[in-house]
């Protein structure tokens, strides 16, 4: 036994007077009795620890005293100058065999027979505290092997307190060991090393698409249970992530995109998540996902017709990063007649050239030429050379030249000359630059005119020297001159061809397509030049993609799809 002695050492001696008003505090001491597991158990010498809350002001708080249990249990403890306390019993050496008691809670009914009302000593206040639950198990990767330095905690979510054992964080063999455990219903939570919630699906008894708390297992524990050999699986979580591609979509065009898990239990699709919106293209990141089957749906909002899609199943494996990407596309214009392909095709060719939608009678007509024999670059053609696109280039040519909208009859006159064919198309832009409008917007000299020309057609500011020596040709031969020698120059026909490849097929040229097609375009013209490549083969597979006929979800986006060998095949 040790003797515990407490000496008060006073430094300085009160006066007379203050000795005469002073009044010794009152003291009420609460004595009893602590058993363990059951009244016929008394606590040891120091197994517990004793001390009790008060009410202050309405509110309670711990108190000054403690004492510990005897070698029979017993205790005594001084409550001061306390009026109205609760006793508290608590296992002083942690290791989890007893639950803490108290004679009353503090936040249940205050004329509870536990709240003692302290007028003198008590006597006769015994507590029992029970026998706590315990949980041994092994924390388990997705391999089957033990994962180590995993945070594991039990918390019961009706009473809103986390209760963990001395050793809650696995080690090298995997192994958890939980103790102080009160009778009720447990959710088992795992966490990374370093502490962090790792996400969904890290619940005990947990999945894919049930990664919450309020569907995970419960693991029930009675007072004084043992549960040995539990089983957890600790997974890693993964993501998907990818890029909406759209090569035809401005601001206006927007969409949502969800991510959605396959319910095994229930065999159905449940949504996760669906409040994504931004403009297209763009992209979209899904992590912490436990590993499991999903699909992506891609809902448009935009003012367009592009269609709504819906991935095909993605299985994301433990830790998996997974990569999946997709197109936006218009639904091609399907006809009686016309297989699905050849839709998509010519529904290309009217958004590409008339920017909008053919009704099922074009794609009929049209079908049936193309099912006669004729090639496709005549059927491009015809859109080329159609009055409906030669007047959209007519008014384009003055919206980006001129910098204004035509007059009443312009557009007319030069549509009547095309069709008389004293002029081309692209001669249009030609005959605005070489304008004395155009002129006297570039600064109304030949000098700062040539410099003009530059920046519009070939994309960069001159050198002195150059700008000089067009202006001393404009003087010479005139304005029209000099633009179309600018228009039927290598380095302007080739930023032209290189623009139909971004429009036409949505990528940039290759080397020796390039040096082909503006030789081609030289020697017949841009109009043919653009005919030849919606009518070539790459064309025609870029268009069941980006309007395809079918209403199934489109598939991921492959490397190099749609492309049946080099664009310069076609040029030779």
């Amino acid at each position: 036994m040790i003797a515990i002695a407490v000496v008060v050492v006073s430094l300085a001696f009160a006066s007379p007077a203050l000795a005469e008003t002073a009044s010794p505090a009152a003291a009420h001491t609460i004595s009893g009795h602590v058993s363990v597991g059951d009244k016929s158990h008394p606590a040891t010498f120091g197994y517990v620890s004793v001390s009790y809350l008060e009410k202050v002001n309405g509110v309670w708080q711990a108190g000054d005293g403690g004492a510990y249990t005897s070698d029979t249990g017993a205790y005594a403890l001084d409550v001061g100058t306390a009026d109205t306390v609760i006793v508290l019993a608590q296992n002083r050496s942690g290791d989890g065999l007893y639950l803490n008691a108290q004679t009353a809670d503090e936040n249940g009914d205050q004329n509870a027979p536990g709240i003692l009302k302290v007028t003198t000593d008590l006597s006769g206040i015994d507590l029992t505290m029970p026998t706590a639950g315990t949980l041994d198990g092994v924390v388990l990767d997705a391999s089957g092997a033990p994962a180590a330095s995993v945070l594991v905690t039990l918390y019961m979510p009706s009473a809103g307190n986390t209760y963990s054992g001395d050793s809650n964080r696995t080690g090298p063999d995997g192994v958890i060991h939980m103790a102080h455990l009160a009778p009720g219903s447990y959710v088992l939570v795992m966490q990374d090393a370093s502490g962090g919630v790792m996400g969904p699906g890290q619940y005990y008894g947990g999945s894919a698409a049930r990664p919450t708390a309020a569907t995970a297992m419960p693991i029930s524990v009675a007072l004084s249970q043992h549960i040995t050999g539990f089983v957890a699986h600790f997974a890693q979580l993964g993501s998907v992530t990818g890029s909406i591609v759209c090569d035809t979509c401005s601001s206006v065009d927007t969409l949502s995109i969800g991510i959605d898990v396959f319910d095994q239990q229930n065999s159905q699709w449940v949504p996760i998540d669906a409040n994504f919106s931004n403009s297209t293209p763009g992209s979209f990141t899904y992590d912490g996902l436990f590993p499991g089957t999903y699909r992506i749906e891609l809902v448009y909002t935009g003012p367009n017709d592009f269609r709504n899609q819906t991935s095909a199943a993605i299985i994301v494996g433990d830790g998996a990063a997974v990569v999946t990407s997709f197109i936006l596309a218009r639904p091609a214009t399907g006809a009686t007649g016309v297989d699905a392909r050849t839709s998509s095709f010519l529904t290309a060719l009217y958004f590409d050239y008339l920017n909008r939608r053919p009704a099922g009678s074009d794609v009929n007509f049209w079908g049936k030429y193309l099912a006669s024999g004729s090639p496709r670059s005549s059927v491009a053609a015809g859109f080329v050379n159609s009055d409906e696109y030669r007047l959209i280039r007519i008014t384009e040519a003055y919206h980006t030249v001129l910098n204004r909208g035509p007059d009443p009859a312009g557009p007319q006159n030069w549509l009547a000359a095309m069709k008389r064919g004293d002029i081309q198309t692209d001669d249009v832009e030609q005959s605005f630059y070489a304008s004395q409008e155009f002129y006297a917007r570039a600064g109304s000299s030949d000098l700062s005119w040539s410099a003009a020309l530059y920046q519009v057609l070939l994309g960069r500011q001159p050198a002195y020297s150059e700008a000089a020596g067009w202006a001393n040709l404009t003087r010479m031969y005139g304005r029209d001159w000099v633009v179309h020698e600018f228009w039927r120059a290598h380095e302007t026909a080739k930023d032209r061809v290189a623009a139909m490849y971004t429009y036409y097929l949505g990528r940039q040229p290759d080397p020796a397509g390039l040096d082909g097609w503006t030789t081609y375009a030289l020697r017949y013209g841009d109009s043919a030049t653009r005919a030849q490549i919606t009518g070539s083969d790459e064309y025609f597979n870029r268009a069941q993609t980006t309007y395809p006929a079918s209403t199934s979800a489109s598939a991921p986006l492959k490397q190099a799809e749609g492309q049946v060998g080099p664009l310069s095949e076609l040029a030779r």
